[in-house]
C-alpha cells in the first residue's frame, strides 16, 4: 500500500491512524467536511503528533493531501479508513457512494468504537466491489488550537479480521483480531463503562480533570469493585482467560490514572442519553452482571448520575418528548428500555432523585451512601 485516503481529519484520524500509516512512509489523503481545517492542513502542510510525558519521540506528518468532499478525488485509492462519529457513518457512506469507481476493488475500514460500524457503512454504501470492515481504537488523543495532536503511544489498530475475508493490508501496526465483536463488547463493558464511572462520579464531586477524578480515593475504590464484577460476568458471559481480562481492565485503569494524560470530565460525560442507550456502556453491563449473579449497584448509580448530568447540563428534556412529563422516566424507559416499576427502574430513578436533592442543596456527595455492594 503506497496511499490511503483517511475520512474525518479530527484527533483520532489525524493523530492516530495517520500516525500509524505515516510510520509506515504511506501517503495520506484526508477528506473532511470540515472546510476550515482542510485549509489549515493544505497552509501548514504538516504537523506533529506529541506523545504524553514525552514518552515517544514525536511523529511529523508532511506526506498528506487534503480535500473537502466537494473536490475530492479519491476513486483511484483503494484502502480507505473512516474515523468520523457514529452519528455521521451513513452520511459518509451515502457521499462514497458517489465518488467511488464501480470496476475498482476498494478496502474500507471504519475506525468507530460502535458494535455496528461496518453494518451501517455497508447498508449505506451497499457496493459489491467494496469490503467493509470495523476497528476498535484504543488510543487518546487530544487536539490543541493548532494541528498538532498530544496521543497516547498506542501501537496498533485492532481490526474485524472476518470482515476482511483473508485479505491482509500488510501494515504491521494493525492487527487481525477474529472474535473482533467479543473484543468491542469488552471494551464497551470494560473500558467505556469504567470511563463512564469516572466522568460522572467525578463531576458529582466537582471535579474538571479526568485524571483527578479517576485518582479520587473513593472513586477508585469504587472502580475497583465494579472491575471485579464486571470482570468475572465477562468471562462467564464469553468464556474469557479471568487473567486476560484482569489485565485488560488493568490497562484501562492504569491510562485513565495517568495523569499525563490531560482530558477533562466534560468530555468524557458529554452526550449522556447516547451512553444510557439500552445497548451500550451503562446499562449493558448491569444487565450482564445481574445475569451472572453479580452486584450490579455501581452501574445502578452510575445510569442514576447520567441521568442528573443530563438535566443539569444539557437541553435532554426537549430530546424527550417534547420535555413533557418526567425526564428521568423518559429516560428509563424510552432511552434505558426498563419498564416501570422493575427492579432497576426503581432502584435508578431513586438514586437520581436524591442526587439531584443533594446537588441543589449543596450537600457534599458521598458516592458510598449509594452504594450497597456484595
Amino acid at each position: 500500500m503506497n496511499r490511503a485516503v483517511i475520512i474525518g481529519a479530527g484527533k483520532t484520524g489525524r493523530g492516530f491512524i495517520a500516525r500509524l500509516l505515516a510510520q509506515q512512509g504511506i501517503e495520506i489523503v484526508f477528506v473532511d467536511i470540515d472546510e476550515v481545517l482542510i485549509n489549515k492542513l493544505n497552509i501548514s502542510s504538516k504537523y506533529c503528533v506529541h506523545f504524553f510525558n514525552n514518552e515517544a519521540k514525536k511523529v511529523e506528518i508532511e506526506n498528506f493531501k487534503a480535500y473537502t468532499w466537494q473536490n475530492a478525488d479519491i476513486s483511484d485509492i483503494e484502502h480507505i479508513f473512516i474515523s468520523v462519529g457514529a452519528g455521521n457513518l451513513n452520511d459518509v457512506g451515502e457521499r462514497l457512494c458517489k465518488v467511488l469507481n464501480k470496476k475498482k476493488q476498494y478496502y474500507i475500514i471504519g475506525c468507530e468504537n460502535s458494535t455496528s460500524t461496518a453494518k451501517i457503512l455497508n447498508n449505506s454504501i451497499n457496493m459489491k466491489n467494496v469490503t467493509i470492515s470495523e476497528a476498535a481504537v484504543f488510543c487518546t488523543t487530544v487536539e490543541d488550537e493548532k494541528l498538532d495532536i498530544l496521543s497516547e503511544d498506542y501501537p496498533n489498530l485492532e481490526v474485524n479480521a472476518k470482515l476482511l475475508k483473508g485479505y491482509n493490508l500488510k501494515i504491521p501496526s494493525i492487527k487481525y483480531i477474529d472474535d473482533f465483536s467479543v473484543l468491542m463488547k469488552r471494551k464497551l463493558y470494560t473500558y467505556n463503562a469504567a470511563s463512564s464511572i469516572i466522568a460522572y462520579f467525578g463531576w458529582l464531586k466537582g471535579y474538571s480533570v479526568y485524571s483527578q477524578a479517576a485518582n479520587d480515593r473513593e472513586i477508585s475504590k469504587i472502580l475497583d469493585m465494579f472491575y471485579i464484577h464486571i470482570n468475572q460476568s465477562i468471562c462467564k458471559e464469553y468464556g474469557c482467560d479471568i487473567a486476560l481480562q484482569e489485565e485488560f481492565a488493568s490497562l484501562s485503569k492504569q491510562k485513565f490514572c495517568d495523569k499525563s494524560i490531560y482530558d477533562t470530565v466534560e468530555r468524557n460525560a458529554r452526550n449522556p442519553l447516547k451512553k444510557l442507550m439500552s445497548d451500550e456502556r451503562i446499562i449493558m453491563p448491569m444487565i450482564l452482571m445481574q445475569k451472572h449473579s453479580f452486584d450490579c449497584t455501581i452501574s445502578q448509580l452510575t445510569a442514576a448520575a447520567a441521568m442528573v448530568y443530563a438535566k443539569f447540563t444539557s437541553d435532554a428534556s426537549k430530546s424527550l418528548n417534547g420535555g413533557l412529563g418526567d425526564l428521568y422516566e423518559n429516560i428509563l424507559i424510552d432511552i434505558c428500555k426498563l419498564k416501570n416499576n422493575t427492579d432497576n427502574y426503581v432502584k435508578i430513578y431513586d438514586k437520581a432523585i436524591l442526587l439531584e436533592e443533594k446537588l441543589n442543596r449543596g450537600y457534599e456527595i458521598c458516592l458510598y451512601d449509594f452504594l450497597v455492594v456484595k
